[in-house]
């Protein structure tokens, strides 16, 4: 049984796609009766990310990352969700989420993959890995590199800029946590100008592609531009905006010291002959202090996520190098479930991609 991963960090639960799962769009689903490792546990457990969500039954397994130089990092007793109901969250190609968040909304961190980590080593604090992926658009299968346990400080340079994770209480963010984002500034043309400043509530997942904006903030910087258009929306969750192809802008992010700058290149995606804002709107108009930014915004930057607990972990951000090295040999490429294999988590953000625009 070969099963594909989308990375979240807004849930700290993994989920598969299980075997009586009608909803599951037809994916690779996971049966407990051929593993010989598999625990059913009595609960039920329901998770919700961003437009998306999936409930099932838990059961615990004995997994394993394989890293490219082909040894493996077990962590046994591994809580997972078996879907057996699912809105949006599975589409062909992408029949898991692999959790990377802290299960702050539920105050379950003992299902996390850090839990069994700091349980097994009691003398360490907090469980740390760095983060280089790829841009979503990429039309190749290389979507990055997880630096497991020990992010790689050749990857990036300059100072890391630390942010503390917060316990998020939003229902339109859909989270474990949030940090704070100083600042942004948007341009364009030399007509449109829009500017935040202050402690902006932020998420930060790979599960999506887009930034999320308040729509008041999404609807001052396209409403400048000439001939841009709000999409009729596919989802519940997001609006999209439809902006000529030729369309020059500039949005700088900051974190402290650290300024995220990024143009047309990053924030105008082509679409046929047509071309949509990577800036997208919350559908929620009452969602008017909650940004996310996905992967694109990702991409742009090494991220280093470290763990303790629940409510205590930190985001560090730095700028990539300019010229890196090859991958190094620990990064994550694969994981086993039980007697069940998964396929490289190297192309995730690839099918993430394809799971908002299809």
């Amino acid at each position: 049984q070969s099963f594909s991963f989308v990375l979240t960090t807004g849930t700290g639960y993994s989920v598969v796609a299980g075997v009586g799962c009608n909803d599951c769009q037809g994916t690779s689903s996971y049966n407990a009766n051929l593993s010989t490792t598999a625990k059913q546990l009595p609960d039920v457990q329901n998770m919700s990310l961003v437009g998306t969500n999936a409930s099932g039954s838990l059961v615990e397994e004995n997994c394993q990352l394989t890293q490219t130089n082909g040894s493996v990092w077990p962590y046994p007793n591994q809580t997972l969700i078996v879907a057996n109901t699912s809105s949006d969250l599975f589409s062909p190609g992408i029949s898991g989420v692999f959790g990377l968040g802290t299960n702050g909304r539920n105050g379950d961190f003992s299902a996390t993959v850090y839990s069994g980590w700091l349980t097994r080593n009691p003398g360490k604090t907090n469980f740390t890995f760095g983060m280089m992926l790829n841009p979503p658009w990429n039309s190749g299968t290389d979507g990055g590199v997880l630096h497991w346990q020990s992010p790689d400080t050749a990857s990036y340079e300059g100072n890391v800029v630390w942010k503390s994770m917060l316990n998020s209480n939003s229902t339109s963010l859909q989270t474990d946590w949030f940090i704070t984002m100083d600042s942004l500034s948007f341009e364009s043309g030399g007509n449109v100008n829009v500017s935040q400043s202050g402690e902006l509530t932020t998420a930060v997942d790979p599960f999506e592609s887009a930034l999320i904006f308040p729509q008041a903030i999404a609807g001052a910087i396209y409403g400048g531009i000439a001939d841009t258009s709000l999409l009729p929306s596919l989802t519940t969750a997001t609006n999209k905006w439809a902006i000529p192809c030729d369309t020059k802008m500039s949005l700088t992010l900051t974190f402290g010291p650290l300024s995220v700058p990024m143009d047309e290149t990053i924030l105008v995606l082509q679409n046929g002959n047509s071309c949509i804002g990577i800036i997208e709107e919350w559908s929620d108009p009452q969602a008017d202090e909650y940004y996310l930014l996905g992967s694109s915004f990702i991409s742009q930057l090494y991220i280093i996520f470290s763990v303790s607990g629940s409510s205590q972990g930190g985001v560090g951000f730095a700028h990539r190098t300019s010229s890196p090295k090859k991958l190094s040999a620990g990064q994550v490429s694969g994981i086993v479930l039980g007697s069940v294999a998964f396929a490289s988590l190297l192309v995730l953000i690839l099918f993430l991609y394809y799971r908002h625009q299809r």
